[in-house]
């Protein structure tokens, strides 16, 4: 299913809980990796009700399996103010500025992982051709292109969650989001006043994949998606 404009996923958010949510197993165990691996923002309930070295536990275990999402930590599922908490989170502002280097492995479910790529800027007639590679990978998961790639190339996944942002050769930017096979690229909104420090950490294309099965590297991701886009 590709949604071209309305409606718009803004933001998934998950709730966890801090008192079982570091006790799970089996079916639940996969159920609640499946639901933080969607998620673009976490909040962790229930804090008044363990220590702060059972909190830190829940939280550790949680980037393991999703290290791109947000956490907030609540008691009774209050929060302070909802907007920016649970409301008008602006999800993907922040991929901006992610630091790639903390792609890895889920220490509890090895199986899951998160995969960065980057690119240059690109030109407006190569969104057709991002669109084609989000439905090779979303609806038919099968990576095109990767035999050039000198890691092996992952055959059997699933990816539960896709963000990114692209940024254009005409100063514009869009927004690719995905939950598993339902996808929509849009326009991003208009940026803030950045200084020059700001502005080259927007120099550049950046795509976030979780998922299982992804593959020990991102190189035949990142191999694919460049050669798609050639």
């Amino acid at each position: 299913m590709h949604l071209l404009d309305e409606p718009t996923l803004e933001q998934k958010v998950t709730v966890s809980d801090n008192v079982h949510g570091d006790s799970h197993s089996g079916p639940v165990l996969s159920m609640a990796h499946m639901q933080i691996s969607h998620a673009d923002v976490i909040v962790l309930n229930k804090a008044d009700l363990v220590t702060p070295e059972e909190l830190q536990s829940v939280r550790e275990r949680v980037l393991s399996i999703n290290n791109v999402a947000r956490i907030r930590v609540t008691d009774h599922s209050r929060t302070p103010q909802i907007e920016g908490v649970v409301l008008d989170l602006h999800a993907y502002d922040h991929l901006e500025s992610l630091d790639f280097g903390e792609k890895g492995h889920s220490h509890i479910d090895p199986a899951i992982s998160t995969i960065p790529i980057t690119t240059t800027p690109l030109s407006v007639d190569k969104i057709t051709s991002v669109d084609a590679w989000l439905r090779s990978v979303l609806w038919d998961s099968t990576l095109p292109f990767a035999e050039s790639a000198s890691e092996p190339c992952p055959t059997d996944f699933d990816i539960h969650r896709l963000k990114g942002i692209l940024v254009l050769e005409d100063g514009s930017s869009k927004i690719i989001q995905a939950v598993r096979d339902v996808f929509e690229i849009r326009d991003s909104d208009p940026a803030p006043d950045r200084n020059s420090g700001e502005e080259s950490s927007k120099s550049q294309c950046k795509v976030v994949l979780i998922g299982r099965g992804l593959g020990e590297s991102a190189q035949p991701w990142q191999k694919s998606f460049e050669a798609f886009l050639a």
